[in-house]
């Protein structure tokens, strides 16, 4: 009776220590952002002492921005981080997303798109679209003209339709199938991340040790 008493006891200590050894990653804040900035990102500057493969990411105290760089594509603001999905929704400080998204490479960094999608830019007259499906995207746009994008439309129906001319085909990092296709390309679009689980510490959702 005495050696079970004993084996009990030391298995009971041996799970309440396991857990009690866990560590928390830190977390951070930007400004008054709502989300923490916590593993795999961190703040410039700061040296976790937990995992190695953090990704930088900048506070612009001014506005309250947190700012992530992603290397030959430049700086985007970071709209929110869901560390449950692994998802990530960045968008361009200059208010025109479509000229990022044309020289968007995503090489050197953990990003990847959660899919792509095909997108026709097509020069319409103004007057031929306003009621219809398609918003203009407003810095590609000069009036009597406007640059509208779809994925479904062919270039005929447009021609015949709308009296649009093709300008170029563009693949674009977009949630699911469809997601621009009646609002016009917005200035924000989500990345996923794949990185490894940092074994030291707890972390959020799928990726909690």
């Amino acid at each position: 009776m005495a050696i079970v008493q004993v084996l009990i006891f030391s298995f009971y200590f041996f799970i309440f220590s396991t857990v009690g050894s866990k560590k928390t990653c830190s977390n951070s804040f930007c400004g008054n952002n709502y989300f923490p900035i916590t593993y795999p990102f961190k703040l410039q500057g700061q040296n976790p002492k937990d995992c190695n493969d953090y990704t930088d990411v900048r506070c612009n105290s001014q506005d309250n921005k947190t700012i992530l760089n992603l290397p030959f594509s430049g700086d985007f603001y970071v709209q929110d981080i869901d560390y449950y999905t692994q998802k990530i929704s960045l968008c361009d400080p200059g208010d025109c997303l479509v000229k990022r998204l044309i020289n968007l490479n995503l090489s050197s960094s953990p990003f990847e798109a959660i899919i792509y999608e095909d997108y026709k830019f097509y020069n319409c007259p103004i007057t031929n679209i306003l009621y219809y499906r398609f918003k203009p995207i407003g810095c590609l746009s000069n009036s009597p003209n406007a640059t509208v994008v779809t994925a479904i439309v062919t270039s005929e129906e447009m021609k015949l339709y709308y009296n649009c001319s093709s300008i170029f085909s563009l693949e674009i990092p977009v949630s699911w199938y469809g997601e621009y296709e009646n609002t016009g390309i917005l200035n924000n679009f989500k990345l996923t991340w794949n990185v490894p689980h940092c074994k030291d510490c707890d972390e959020y959702g799928p990726q909690e040790t």
